[in-house]
């Protein structure tokens, strides 16, 4: 038996998806191994936690920015992981190595704010990074967020160009990256 990862489709094959879920399974070994279909590279990690799930259509899917997002991170060949609660994310964070944690304020479970102070308060977690994309733009906000440990601040509507910048920052800073291949291009 091994573990293998498999995708399922979110839009019951209606038409295809660009932000299928995973699942984790075993499978036996029966002459040839089929592939993992989770697309494994060593490019960085980042976590989406989106303010969902938003009811769209038949399925559950996460807010509009958060996947705008991901699909440009993807063009890019960086690994996505998407979580849209507090409790998930705190245990997919601490099992994997995320490069950036791109973390929406409202969240079902632990919310944004206490998702920053327990990231950055455990000392396993406390060097990721952490840019908050939120619709709260008060100042009040901004300056928790900065204050609890957030990298970054940014609020929805945002540009896709920004945020690219932002992250690209943030990777930069938080390992000295200095190859191209490693940062992320808008391309219009």
């Amino acid at each position: 038996m091994f573990p293998v990862f498999k995708k399922i489709d979110t839009c019951a094959a209606e038409f295809k998806s660009e932000t299928p879920y995973m699942y984790s399974t075993y499978q036996k070994l029966a002459g040839e191994l089929s592939a993992c279909e989770s697309e494994p590279t060593n490019k960085e990690k980042i976590i989406i936690l989106g303010g969902g799930p938003n009811r769209i259509g038949q399925g559950i899917e996460f807010d509009y920015c958060c996947c705008h997002a991901s699909f440009q991170f993807q063009k890019e060949g960086f690994k996505i992981d998407h979580t849209d609660n507090g409790d998930s994310a705190l245990s997919l964070i601490r099992k994997n190595d995320f490069n950036l944690v791109l973390l929406d304020l409202m969240l079902p479970g632990i919310g944004g704010f206490d998702l920053t102070r327990i990231l950055k308060n455990d000392k396993k977690t406390s060097e990721i990074p952490i840019l908050i994309l939120t619709a709260k733009g008060e100042e009040s906000d901004i300056v928790k967020g900065l204050e609890l440990g957030a990298d970054d601040y940014m609020t929805k509507p945002f540009s896709i160009k920004v945020l690219i910048a932002r992250i690209n920052k943030i990777l930069i800073k938080s390992s000295n990256l200095s190859n191209e291949a490693n940062v992320l291009k808008y391309n219009s």
